[in-house]
């Protein structure tokens, strides 16, 4: 078999040889792959051409339209990310964990620590409008120079003019596109910073809320309690200590809404249009910061009750009514002075300077000093009530005796029978209510509680009482 080439040499092949390649070739065609190889071959390529092509398209739309694929534009973005990324390690409450503070000092703390918080955040907020201006500049000298054709060739020919102010005309409105699109930018910009912002409030009002949830070693808020008359109060008090906190929350809230974006600057509207940045105006810190506030104000109201409480049925067993010293008998003031020096000794001894609450701790210290200071002038009172009554006691018993002693005399004259009259019925009128031996017991076991509790004695009126003593003694020996 001979095969002659167009403009070539010849093939000379064996019949038999063609033959057995014929009927290979055949027996190959019946193979379903072999036979649909061609179809498939032309899918194939017309598939793979098909890709690039679209991909080739997109690869054109994004150039026109995405800023991420301009260097110029990516730069600054990254920039202003790494600015935005700062945003996060702000603190916008003061650290207050492991440590005691009360009330002035924790607001004047937090009012520091949102100022400076807001500051840092309105100071990164001003080194990526400085890179945003930077940017909106390269911009605006782009289009310049493509409108003045910097950089061209001179034209040769007048169409080479003409080509040449067809591109300019190009590159001027492919780089006033690019400056529209600028706005894009600002409003990623901005998420950037207030997507860092959110983090950086949500973590510092979990951190507070963790230390209002600390053991029993953090104390947060110490608040003085103290005695006024007869009833305990804080200092400052529960209606005073809750306000203090919910106005920190809305000072917080407000400041971080007053907060000024890129998106609202006046000279990038002027330049391109700048919608409203998406999460930035609505941010979530406007229902982060109120929620979070509102369960701290809960918290600590719920612990200043509830400390307010252990102060009352801890402390208010000690708070006595005033002595009422008239009308009551020595010994009822020798109970009462008792019962005074036992809570003096239980205060004393089991006095708790420091209680905790939640959150909330109490300092006692005026408590127990308002205390004290009643119990002992309680004290004194009662041991100058005790001292009159054992004199009046002693006064009384001594006149009984008198009288007792004159009715034993012997008879006086007619003319003297009312002195004798008037001692008997004296002593009839007092044997009523009490003998004179228990008058005179009465008498000196009232001295002995004022040498046992220590009350100063003058000279007269321990002669008193030995002058009572005697005369007690001399008439049992008479008699």
């Amino acid at each position: 078999v001979v095969h002659s080439k167009p403009g070539g040499g010849t093939d000379y092949i064996p019949l038999h040889v063609w033959k057995h390649h014929s009927w290979a070739y055949g027996l190959l065609r019946r193979v379903r792959f072999f036979r649909m190889f061609p179809q498939a071959k032309a899918l194939m390529r017309w598939r793979s051409g098909a890709r690039y092509q679209a991909y080739c398209d997109k690869r054109e739309r994004l150039a026109k339209n995405c800023f991420f694929t301009r260097p110029r534009v990516v730069g600054k973005i990254a920039e202003g990310h790494a600015l935005a990324s700062a945003v996060r390690g702000i603190l916008f409450t003061d650290n207050i964990g492991g440590r005691v503070t009360d009330l002035d000092e924790f607001a004047l703390g937090q009012k520091k620590a949102v100022a400076g918080g807001i500051a840092q955040v309105e100071h990164v907020l001003e080194l990526v409008r400085g890179c945003m201006d930077v940017l909106v500049s390269e911009h605006k000298k782009a289009i310049e120079h493509a409108a003045k054709g910097v950089g061209e060739a001179k034209a040769r020919s007048m169409v080479q003019e003409k080509q040449q102010v067809r591109d300019r005309a190009r590159r001027t409105q492919l780089a006033t596109l690019h400056l529209e699109e600028l706005g894009g930018v600002v409003r990623l910009l901005d998420c950037m910073v207030g997507a860092q912002l959110v983090k950086a409030v949500r973590g510092c009002l979990e951190r507070f809320n963790a230390t209002l949830d600390s053991g029993p070693g953090e104390r947060v808020f110490v608040v003085p309690v103290e005695l006024d008359g007869q009833e305990v109060h804080l200092c400052p008090s529960v209606r005073r200590l809750v306000p203090v906190v919910a106005k920190l929350g809305a000072e917080l809230n407000e400041k971080l809404h007053g907060l000024s974006w890129l998106s609202g600057d006046g000279r990038y509207q002027r330049s391109f249009r700048v919608g409203p940045a998406p999460g930035v105006t609505a941010m979530d810190y406007s229902r982060l910061v109120p929620r979070s506030f509102e369960g701290v104000t809960r918290r600590i109201q719920k612990d200043a009750e509830a400390a307010k409480g252990w102060a009352e049925k801890f402390y208010c067993d000690f708070i006595h009514e005033p002595v009422q010293v008239t009308q009551v008998s020595g010994y009822q003031i020798i109970s009462k002075l008792e019962e005074v020096l036992r809570h003096q000794e239980t205060l004393q001894t089991r006095f708790r300077a420091n209680y905790r609450s939640g959150c909330v701790s109490l300092d006692a210290h005026g408590l127990h000093d308002g205390l004290a200071a009643g119990l002992s002038c309680g004290v004194v009172a009662l041991k100058q009530a005790l001292l009159r009554e054992a004199l009046g006691r002693c006064s009384a018993a001594t006149a009984l005796v008198d009288s007792v002693r004159a009715l034993n005399q012997p008879a006086q004259p007619a003319g003297g029978c009312g002195g004798y009259v008037a001692n008997f019925l004296s002593v009839r009128d007092y044997s009523q209510d009490r003998e004179m031996d228990e008058a005179v017991d009465e008498v000196e076991d009232l001295f002995d509680a004022l040498r046992k509790y220590k009350v100063r004695i003058s000279n007269d009126d321990q002669l008193l009482l030995t002058s009572l003593q005697a005369k007690v003694e001399a008439y049992h020996d008479g008699g």
